[in-house]
């Protein structure tokens, strides 16, 4: 009696996902019928970089350690074989894309600064840049994938951001992020003045826009520096005592935010002599 076997089914809804930047996670439906095994093969492009046998109860299969490119599109087929006779399906997958590296925030000023960052050895179509205060989203921008800086301009002085990169390949994407802040505003129309007093003199300053934690307040006598104060940021004015009378000093305004300081803002005045 002659015997026969016919062509095992393929299997249905098979899916290849990204498990990470440099894994793919296979799973399918099983075919109807009797079968063997599995064989999973990856492709790139036209070259085989995996073959392996898979036991006919699997129902998924991790490809991993063959040093797939973060980002890349790979053809994945599962062959059914029973026997020698053998039925095969295809999908395509895709690894994550990696985030970039050394994300970092450069020639900051009073209403702008820089992020530049190394672009990762992967795959990527573009890039999306967007930055936030606090929760509220001011820029949001796709820029070509040769990209490796971008400038933040219009931004408020002092004030504290975050900006994010994030890498897209295909519908993939990955990102990473850094805090960045602006310099505070320098004081203004900064006045040293004695008010008839020989041993006191009265600084006042017209506090500049954006955020601001604090002042510090330095005087300077004879090139040295006899008091160092910290003013809080809702004053604008500050008086010093015991000081020689007929002396020249010097005031110096920096205005801090997050660490920040502005550049400095100096003045002159002198005390009044004894009798005036």
């Amino acid at each position: 009696m002659a015997a026969g076997r016919t062509v095992p089914e393929k299997v249905t809804d098979l899916k290849a996902n990204n498990n990470g930047v440099k894994s793919l996670q296979v799973s399918w439906v099983p075919p109807a019928g009797d079968w063997d095994q599995y064989h999973i093969v990856l492709y790139n492009q036209s070259i085989v970089l995996l073959n392996s046998s898979v036991e006919e109860h699997f129902r998924e299969f991790i490809i991993q350690d063959v040093g797939l490119i973060p980002g890349r599109q790979y053809d994945v087929a599962v062959v059914v074989e029973s026997g020698g006779l053998k039925n095969t399906a295809y999908c395509k997958g895709r690894t994550a894309p990696q985030s970039v590296q050394q994300l970092r925030v450069k020639h900051i000023n009073e209403s702008s600064f820089v992020i530049t960052w190394v672009t990762p050895l992967a795959e990527w179509d573009s890039y999306v840049v967007s930055l936030a205060d606090r929760d509220f989203i001011l820029i949001n921008k796709v820029l070509a994938k040769e990209a490796k800086e971008f400038t933040f301009s219009d931004l408020v002085p002092g004030r504290k951001y975050t900006a994010k990169v994030t890498s897209i390949s295909g519908e993939l994407n990955n990102w990473a992020a850094t805090d960045g802040r602006t310099v505070p505003f320098q004081v203004t129309n900064l006045n040293l003045v004695n008010q008839g007093k020989s041993t006191s003199l009265y600084a006042e300053w017209t506090t500049g826009r954006g955020d601001v934690d604090s002042f510090q307040v330095l005087l300077i006598h004879e090139n040295i520096v006899i008091k160092n104060e910290s003013v809080s940021s809702d004053t604008n004015k500050y008086q010093f005592h015991s000081l020689k009378p007929g002396g020249l000093y010097s005031v110096v305004v920096t205005t801090l935010s997050g660490g920040i300081a502005s550049r400095q803002s100096l003045a002159e005045g002198r005390t009044a002599h004894w009798g005036n």
